[in-house]
């Protein structure tokens, strides 16, 4: 299976607890070619939601690239998971908004 940095998966986050996502949803593979051919079994990810929330962590993802309907990265869910958990390819991000969920990641991670 090849995986690589702006890809659209569908994933299963299985169970949550608290405020995590959970279920079977689109993500945004954010790794890049340094984890993602390691055979470390893991990739750092970004669930999307159909929800828009106005919050400012969330990316707003235009279908069309292989997603049916307006969705939004919600960057403060950003995780790494099994690449078990990845069920099916279904498109791509492009680079300008890959761009605009780094930049949100970055300054959470800084806050």
């Amino acid at each position: 299976m090849r995986i690589t940095r702006g890809d659209l998966w569908l994933a299963d986050y299985g169970h949550p607890m608290g405020r995590e996502q959970g279920g079977p949803r689109p993500v945004v593979v954010m790794s890049g070619r340094a984890v993602n051919d390691v055979r470390m079994g893991l990739v750092f990810t970004v669930p999307l939601t159909t929800a828009e929330r106005g919050w400012p962590s969330h990316v707003e993802i235009v279908p069309g690239t292989g997603l049916e309907k307006q969705s939004w990265a919600m960057v403060e869910q950003f995780r790494a998971i099994s690449v078990r958990r990845l069920t099916r390819r279904i498109g791509w991000v492009e680079e300008p908004t890959l761009e605009k969920i780094r930049l949100v990641l970055s300054h959470l991670i800084r806050a």
